[in-house]
């Protein structure tokens, strides 16, 4: 999920990315859920991914709807 929300806020215009946006930020949710439930092994390493993945995310659609704002 968090891949999926990572390519639709980068590659498509802004309608799309806000549904990525939603989608990194539940992925975000659901990798603290997984973190705080004592995941180990390589589920723990998928949620501490998956939630680096959705924080880049939402990071670059903050940039873009800066972006849009203010240019």
């Amino acid at each position: 999920m968090a891949i999926w929300g990572l390519l639709a806020v980068a590659a498509v215009p802004l309608g799309t990315a806000i549904g990525g946006a939603a989608a990194a930020l539940f992925a975000v949710v659901f990798g603290v859920l997984a973190v705080l439930s004592r995941a180990w092994g390589r589920w723990r390493k998928a949620a501490l991914t998956g939630i680096a993945i959705s924080i880049l995310a939402l990071l670059v659609f903050a940039a873009e709807i800066v972006f849009v704002v203010f240019f």
